[in-house]
């Protein structure tokens, strides 16, 4: 599947900034910076473990994530989307969301990912 997000394969991550109830992460794409806000706190998986929003090392584990090269991203229908890089990876899930119907997953550009339209749900 061929997402807008490509675009940010081989790009280093930027900047990550925390705001009061999202995240963004920032890249800059031909010279431009580009933010990709999430409207869920993503997960950031390395090899042994997955960080989650409010446990201890999240914070830490996400900002880690600055200076790294995007090395492939990808949305799954029933989980959300990633954004791989080396040895880890940002997981954004829909699951958050499912319950309050609903849910502003993503966006970036004009891009909007919500659990209620495709990929995710809804029809095409």
């Amino acid at each position: 599947m061929t997402s807008v997000l490509d675009v940010l394969v081989g790009e280093t991550l930027d900047a990550v900034v925390f705001v009061a109830d999202y995240s963004q992460v920032q890249f800059t794409i031909d010279s431009r910076p580009e933010r990709v806000n999430f409207g869920a706190w993503p997960e950031v998986a390395q090899t042994d473990r997955i960080y989650r929003f409010g446990e201890p090392g999240y914070r830490d584990a996400y900002c880690e994530l600055i200076g790294r090269k995007v090395t492939g991203v990808v949305e799954w229908q029933t989980r959300g989307l990633g954004i791989e890089f080396d040895d880890r990876s940002l997981i954004i899930t829909i699951a958050a969301g499912l319950a309050i119907g609903p849910y502003e997953i993503a966006d970036f550009r004009t891009w909007i990912w919500r659990s209620d339209l495709p990929p995710f749900g809804g029809t095409s």
